[in-house]
């Protein structure tokens, strides 16, 4: 089966080992994607935890004039972790509560690909009366890792647990996303076919380089001078440096700011 641009989503997410400011900018995507004759992304979405742990979100769905106005083409963020996402529907319509990141008991998250109708089924009915905000597989998917994260095991083997699940079934194209509370990202990769396509790419990044980054699949524009101050590792669905290095499938990245900046790969499937 190929995978549709629609199943494929832009992921970003940075943890800093200190609060840093990023902008995000959708404002040169609608003259792109009209020169090809394709159409916006459905929606894009940035969230954060501020210098105070709490989490906030800022998210735009596409309007039905399938143009992001001036006041939704851009945002800022402050923070040590920071997740952002730009959407390609598979099913569920345009919405803000559709869109990426979702947030929910302090943790947000971000996905991409898609969960087929019959595994989307299934992955409700594990989260028993848990209630999704939204009408997405992927909330749906992340409603059964906070299920899991009730578990005393710890992140790691709740995300294991959840993806092992997904995984065992095979029915959806990819499963990448990135998973974040105050504190800690976790980042994953898998995908059952178009690997290159459902790519996913991480760095450790020493003081010294700002960052600056344009996506060639959604045109967002992610950049940051601060992160030329402090250490912070780097995820993203594009490879836009050449020390990036991809995650393979199966394996999640594990960052943790404090006491001081961490980041490991561990082997899930």
């Amino acid at each position: 089966m190929r995978v549709t641009l629609e199943e494929m989503a832009g992921l970003f997410g940075v943890a800093a080992a200190q609060p840093v400011d990023l902008h995000v900018s959708m404002e040169d995507a609608p003259a792109y994607f009209r020169s090809r004759g394709e159409n916006n992304p459905d929606g894009w979405g940035l969230g954060w935890f501020d210098p105070g742990g709490q989490p906030r979100l800022v998210k735009h769905p596409l309007p039905p004039s399938g143009e992001f106005p001036a006041g939704a083409a851009s945002a800022e963020a402050r923070g040590s972790l920071i997740v952002a996402h730009v959407r390609r529907s598979s099913r569920a319509p345009r919405a803000q509560r559709n869109t990426h990141p979702f947030l929910s008991n302090g943790w947000l998250f971000a996905h991409s690909g898609a969960l087929y109708p019959l595994l989307e089924t299934r992955v409700r009915r594990e989260t028993g009366r848990v209630r999704c905000e939204g009408q997405t597989d992927s909330e749906a998917f992340f409603r059964l890792l906070l299920r899991r994260l009730q578990a005393p095991a710890g992140p790691l083997e709740a995300i294991r647990s959840a993806v092992t699940l997904a995984i065992e079934d095979g029915q959806f194209s990819g499963l990448n996303f990135i998973l974040a509370r105050a504190g800690e990202l976790y980042a994953f990769r898998y995908a059952t076919r178009s690997a290159t396509y459902f790519s996913l790419f991480w760095e450790r990044r020493e003081p010294g380089r700002p960052l600056e980054a344009r996506s060639l699949e959604t045109q967002a524009l992610i950049r940051s001078p601060a992160l030329a101050r402090v250490p912070a590792a780097v995820v993203f669905s594009e490879k836009i440096s050449e020390a990036m290095q991809p995650l393979e499938m199966g394996q999640l990245l594990i960052v943790r700011t404090a006491p001081h900046l961490t980041a490991d790969v561990a082997c899930l499937i």
